[in-house]
């Protein structure tokens, strides 16, 4: 992460681990995971396709 600092910090056991630091602002602008981020139909992506010849 170049020079920022980040401190790990360690609840009751070993194996719950958080990383604490600032959030980028580029990932605060991203989708949410699973969020729709444009809808695109079937049939407008099979327009995309090279045509077949035969």
């Amino acid at each position: 992460n170049g020079d920022e600092v980040l401190t790990l910090k360690f609840d009751c056991r070993p194996c719950e681990m958080h990383v604490i630091g600032k959030i980028k602002n580029h990932i605060l602008k991203m989708p949410l995971p699973g969020s729709v981020v444009a809808s695109v139909s079937p049939d407008e992506l099979l327009k995309t396709l090279p045509k077949r010849k035969g």
